[in-house]
Order: C-alpha cells, then sequence, then structure tokens
C-alpha cells in the first residue's frame, strides 16, 4: 500500500511559489559584487577579453584553442552582454548570473516532473542557496552552462516518457516523439559548453541498458525516442568533433588534469582510490581543498544536509534495487555518479569545477529523504503533524545552508590570502581609493609581468577616463615619472627592493602599499650612454660590490623612454596561450661579463617593467643580479643591452652603431 501523499498545490500557489524561488536565486546572483568575488580572476579576465572577443571581432567558431580549449557557446553569449554592457560585471559575468538563475527554476521543473512538488521546492531552494552554484554563477566562466543544457535536456526526456497507467503499465500516449526530439537538441546543444556535458549521453545509455533488464515494459515504450534523443545528439556532435580531430591540441587541459588515469596506467591505483574517498566525501566532511572555488576543504552541506543527502542515496538504492524497480531513482544515481566521476579522475580530487554535472542532482537527494520521511509519517500520523514536521525539517536544511552559504561566500572564501592573490584584490580595492582620492591620473602597479591580467583589472575598476597605468615588479624594478604619480604594490610584494626606492608611503589602512611616484631629476640627452633604436635610452649604470663569495654581483642601470616606445606587435594572449602563439617577453635587458675573446661567461636577462605602458619621459632603474658561482679570477668586459626574446635579435644603439654599450671593466671575482 502507498503512503499518502504530501496536499498538493494550486496553479497560482505554485506559480507564486516557482517565482518567488527563482527571484531570491537571482538576487544572490546579483548582489555584492565588489566584494564576491573579491576582484577579478585571470580566468575570467582571459575567457571574455580574449576568447569572447574573438568573437565581437567576427571570429565565430565552434571551438577555441585559447586557455586549454573551450567550447564555443557559452563565449558567443558572452560576446554578446559584452557589445551590450561593455567589460564589466554584466558583461563579463552576465551570462553567468542568468544561466545561473535559469538552473534553479529549470530543476524545480525537473523535479516535480519527476517526483512532484514537494521535491521540486526543496531541490530548488537548495540550488537558489548553494555555494556551489553561486561560485561558478557569479563568475563569467563557462562551467554553469552545463546544468542548463543537462537540465533542460533531462525535463525535455522526462516531459516525453509515458505517464504509469492505472494497470502499472507505461501508457503509450501520442506526440510524445517531439520532447524526445528536443531532449536530443538540448544535450547536442551541451557539447559546445563545457567538457563534462560529454557524460551526458552515458547517462542516458546507461540507464536505458537498466530498463532493458529490469522494466521491459518501459524500455519497450521508451527506446524509440531514446533512439532518437541521442541520434539527434550525436549528429549535433559531428561538427564539434570534426573539429577536435583537426586540432588535438586544443584538449591540453584534459591530458593536464588526469592523473590518476596515468598513475592507474602505471599499476598504480593509490592515486585513483585517494581521489575516489576525496570525491565522496565531498558532501560530508571534505571537499575541494582549492581556495580559487571554495573554502580549502569545504563540503558541499553542512551536517543537517549531508545526513540528508546520504539518506538520499539510501533511499534512492532501495528504490532501484527493491522491489518496485523505481526508474526514476535509477536514472538519478547514474546522473550522481557520472557527474562525480570527473572528481576521481581528475586534479584536484572532489574539484567542484569538474562534478559540475552533479550539482543539479546533488540537490535532489536531501529532498527526496526529506519528503520520503514525510511520506513515511503521513501515513502514521492522520492529522497534520507529518506536514509540520516536513516543514520544520527543510526549514533546518535549508536556513542552515542558507546561512552557511552567506558566511562562507562573501565573508570567508573573500578574505582567505590565496584567493585575495588570485583575484587580485589589492589592487581591486585600491582602485576603489584611487577613484576616491587620487590626485593624479599617472599610476604603478607592481607585480609579475609575466602575464598582464592585474593591468586588466584596473584598467576595469578605475572610473572615468585619462589614467595612464604603468605596470612594474619592484623585485627587479621602480619608476619615476616626469608629473609624479602614485605606485600601487600588492600586499605580497610589499617587502620587494623596488618599493622603498619610492617616495613616501600613503597613509592608507590596507593590506597593499600605496607610495609616491617621484619626478626624475631630469638629464641632458646629451648625458645619455646610448639611445637605442627603440627609442628607449641608458642614462647610466651603478656597479655593486661583491662582499662574499657566493654573493651575485649587483648591476644597476638607468632608463629612460626618449621617445614613444617602437615596439612589436604583443596582444592579450589567453591564460594559457593558444598552441601557436607565443607569449614570450618582446624586450629584455641583458647585462653581461665578457672574456678577453668577447665571449659571454656570466650574465643576467629580465626586464622589471612592462615596456608597452611606459610613456615618454618616464624613467625606471633596473636591478639585475649576476651569479658569480664558478666563474674563475680574471678582468672582465661588463657590457649591457636590448633585446627580444621572441627572436633573439638585439637592438642597436644608434650613436655608436652596436647592439651593447660597455660599461668597463671588472676585476673579481
Amino acid at each position: 500500500m502507498k503512503s499518502p501523499r504530501l496536499p498538493a498545490l494550486s496553479p497560482r500557489a505554485e506559480i507564486a511559489l516557482v517565482v518567488g524561488i527563482t527571484l531570491l536565486a537571482f538576487l544572490l546572483r546579483t548582489v555584492g559584487h565588489w566584494y564576491a568575488p573579491p576582484g577579478w580572476r585571470d580566468d575570467e579576465l582571459s575567457n571574455a577579453l580574449v576568447v569572447s572577443q574573438h568573437v565581437l571581432d567576427g571570429e565565430v567558431r565552434l571551438y577555441y584553442d585559447d586557455a586549454s580549449g573551450h567550447e564555443g557557446l557559452y563565449h558567443w553569449l558572452q560576446a554578446g552582454t559584452m557589445a551590450l554592457f561593455g567589460p564589466g560585471v554584466w558583461g563579463i559575468r552576465g551570462v553567468s548570473i542568468l544561466l545561473g538563475t535559469l538552473a534553479v527554476p529549470l530543476l524545480y521543473l525537473l523535479a516535480r516532473r519527476m517526483f512532484g512538488w514537494p521535491v521540486a521546492a526543496i531541490s530548488a531552494l537548495a540550488l537558489a542557496l548553494s555555494f556551489w552554484s553561486l561560485m561558478y554563477s557569479r563568475s563569467g566562466q563557462r562551467h554553469i552552462s552545463v546544468t542548463v543544457t543537462t537540465l533542460l535536456g533531462f525535463y525535455f526526456l522526462w516531459k516525453a516518457l509515458p505517464a504509469r497507467a492505472a494497470d502499472g503499465s507505461p501508457d503509450e500516449g501520442r506526440g510524445r516523439m517531439r520532447w524526445f526530439l528536443l531532449a536530443g537538441v538540448a544535450i547536442g546543444v551541451g557539447f559546445y559548453t563545457y567538457f563534462a556535458s560529454r557524460g551526458v549521453p552515458l547517462i542516458v545509455l546507461a540507464w536505458g541498458g537498466i530498463l532493458l533488464i529490469r522494466d521491459r515494459a518501459l524500455w519497450r515504450a521508451a527506446r524509440g525516442g531514446l533512439l532518437v534523443m541521442l541520434l539527434v545528439a550525436g549528429v549535433l556532435s559531428v561538427p564539434l568533433i570534426v573539429t577536435l580531430v583537426r586540432q588535438p591540441e586544443a584538449e591540453a587541459r584534459v591530458a593536464e588534469l588526469a592523473k590518476p588515469i596515468y598513475d592507474a596506467r602505471q599499476g598504480d591505483f593509490s592515486t585513483l582510490g585517494r581521489y575516489a574517498l576525496t570525491t565522496l566525501s565531498m558532501f560530508t566532511h571534505d571537499g575541494d581543498d582549492e581556495a580559487l572555488y571554495n573554502v580549502p576543504h569545504r563540503p558541499v552541506f553542512g551536517p543537517p544536509g549531508a545526513a540528508l543527502f546520504w539518506g538520499g542515496v539510501l533511499l534512492a538504492l532501495a528504490r532501484t534495487l527493491g522491489p518496485s524497480r523505481d526508474a526514476r531513482h535509477a536514472f538519478l544515481l547514474l546522473w550522481l555518479g557520472a557527474g562525480l566521476a570527473p572528481g576521481a579522475l581528475s586534479v584536484p580530487a572532489a574539484s567542484l569545477g569538474h562534478t559540475l554535472l552533479a550539482q543539479p542532482v546533488a540537490m535532489i537527494f536531501p529532498a527526496l529523504a526529506l519528503v520520503g520521511a514525510g511520506e513515511w509519517l503521513a501515513a502514521r500520523w492522520p492529522d497534520r503533524r507529518a506536514l509540520v514536521a516536513l516543514l520544520a525539517a527543510g526549514l533546518v536544511f535549508l536556513g542552515w545552508e542558507g546561512m552557511r552559504t552567506v558566511r562562507d561566500y562573501w565573508f570567508v572564501w573573500p578574505r582567505h590570502p590565496f584567493t585575495r592573490v588570485l583575484h587580485h584584490s589589492d589592487l581591486h580595492e585600491a582602485a576603489r581609493w584611487l577613484n576616491d582620492h587620487a590626485g593624479t591620473r599617472n599610476i604603478a602597479i607592481g607585480g609579475f609581468l609575466s602575464e598582464r591580467w592585474d593591468q586588466q583589472v584596473m584598467r576595469l575598476d578605475l572610473k572615468g577616463e585619462g589614467w595612464q597605468v604603468r605596470a612594474f615588479d619592484p623585485r627587479e624594478a621602480y619608476l619615476l615619472i616626469p608629473e609624479g604619480g602614485i605606485a600601487v604594490v600588492p600586499e605580497y610584494l610589499r617587502g620587494s627592493w623596488g618599493v622603498n626606492r619610492f617616495g613616501e608611503e600613503l597613509g592608507v589602512s590596507a593590506p597593499y602599499a600605496l607610495r609616491q611616484i617621484e619626478a626624475p631629476p631630469g638629464s641632458p640627452a646629451d648625458d645619455e650612454l646610448a639611445l637605442f633604436d627603440n627609442g628607449l635610452a641608458l642614462l647610466r649604470a651603478e656597479v655593486g660590490e661583491v662582499a662574499a663569495d657566493g654573493d651575485p654581483l649587483v648591476v644597476l642601470t638607468h632608463w629612460r623612454a626618449a621617445q614613444p616606445l617602437e615596439l612589436p606587435p604583443f596582444p592579450l594572449l589567453s591564460k594559457p596561450p593558444a598552441p601557436d602563439e607565443d607569449d614570450t617577453p618582446r624586450l629584455a635587458i641583458f647585462v653581461q661579463l665578457l672574456d678577453e675573446s668577447g665571449q659571454r661567461v656570466a650574465g643576467a636577462d629580465g626586464l622589471g617593467v612592462d615596456p608597452y605602458t611606459l610613456r615618454p619621459g618616464d624613467e625606471f632603474v633596473q636591478r639585475s643580479e649576476i651569479d658569480l658561482a664558478g666563474l674563475p679570477p680574471g678582468t672582465y668586459r661588463l657590457v649591457v643591452g636590448l633585446y627580444n626574446p621572441a627572436t633573439g635579435v638585439r637592438h642597436v644603439d644608434g650613436r655608436s652603431g652596436r647592439d651593447m654599450v660597455l660599461l668597463g671593466t671588472w676585476e673579481g671575482p
């Protein structure tokens, strides 16, 4: 005998419920973007300003080989928001905000179709409140799109499946083939969202196999539609498959992350075992250890949700393997397994990004446990006590998750030191101060120059026109600007060599440092030691003393942008660059010790400023350290020059016609 069902909901009340849940989801995905994420992540800037820029430039592709390979659909949509709103929260993150919000009512529709409105309401609210969903709904990256296409495809699938007739056999019904077709289209479109979508057809295939073995009646009623659905999805996948076959190097990221698989191929299954255990623990007591997209080791659910989640899994197992052979619960278990598999097969274990396919279904299991318990009580309590108990338990679960999400997402995660570094939080916050207080538009930002995302952060966050932003690495250099300016140095570089070479520190209570940039003392062009053909002038050099064995030889060279610099094109590249793109710097300084035959015996290369940010009249001091280990005693010539590391071609001094400048001789070591 079946347990009594919980009360029905009127259509008007249900519409109001869905609208309310959706508005809550939208609110949580739109408020407070200045604080969480606490700045701009390199990956989302790479996506928007490089990959989606290809679309704006007219390069509409199915698959972009930038950033280790990206499916195209998200970038087509993001290009639209960029065109409408420009680079900013809505331009860069707008697509994720909308898709993350849309996933909530879609989950409601699917769960309602499968299990009724109580399960649907609890599942949708859990997703709306989920830290996991917020993390990917508020970042300008494509991951969240896979949840929408998957939910849409599965909703159409369950819309297409015949309802059970009074005798328990599936009703054949008519007109259902169009829903199977739409399900195939949604799954096929999903292939163009994110790599995890490729596991969706496997769920359907495995479920079809279970039906063939355990539910022949439903199998006979659905097999034609399932075949059509998979064929449609397969046909839609062909253009992507052809594209990937032609550029196999584009999916480098897949190989980079597959350490457990590689170890297993070598006979070492320990990595796979550890990763599998960690992934299974991600709902209770462990989780993704990367601060990038999680509070490290934070589980998906708190204690009430964790207990309900595994209770729902056990309930689904019992109903799948028990006498009822419930195909719905088997479907959920297959979906969960397929979604979690990448967490065990790739680095890092239990990655919230790699397991995103499991995100929607993970929210259904606690709801199944709650509603299952409510129906069990309803069979024993004829009054409203069962409903009251269900509401109380649901409020505890959802209230706990809501408070936990607000605390962790807006307060704990943004303050994690590694989160702040990865999101350029110091520059993000300094930009707000500069917008309100700076009396100059000349800014220099400290950072590592291997990439240029910190410059994009300032470009996005500084308001108004006329800002002139230079970039430098304070470990190697500092700047002088004719009109003066302000240097911004993030916390992790505050103790660097070049920081104290600036003027006084501004009195700002912040982890980052703001220092006055002084004007250069001024020296006539006649005093220049060299003027290279790219417009950079060498003013003077200072050679340090080697105090003890093992110490390097430190050489300080002073430079000036005597005119607008002539530099080879160096476009903003994705992170990492596409396989055919070279991110090697286009300019570097070399300082070398030469022996009597003119051969290099020791030296140092590098450049502590981004030359593309320099303006005429700007000066900088470069600190070069020459390692003297193994250098025999003797007299050496000390020379300096400029070259292009991408080509190896040296620049020429326009006065001497030589590709280096002799600074003098050096005795040592």
